[in-house]
């Protein structure tokens, strides 16, 4: 992974609030898009994008999952 698509990845503001949020509490995808007062689909966007540049981390249990970052670990 290049630093490039870190930088990228971070050049959204809403990805940052992401992960501000994530970094206090874990939280699942609904959960996070109504804090944040954005609709599922956007916000699963930016997860996908934070995702793939391993800022993210997501803890399945059966058909769900919570978000998290990669700090909480």
């Amino acid at each position: 992974m290049t630093n490039n698509k870190i930088f990228r990845a971070l050049s959204s503001s809403t990805r940052i609030k992401i992960l501000k949020t994530l970094l206090h509490k874990e939280m699942h995808l609904s959960g996070l898009a109504r804090e944040l007062k954005i609709s599922i689909p956007v916000i699963s966007r930016h997860i996908k994008i934070l995702e793939n540049v391993d800022l993210i981390n997501k803890k399945v249990y059966g058909n769900t999952y919570i978000l998290t970052t990669k700090t909480k670990n």
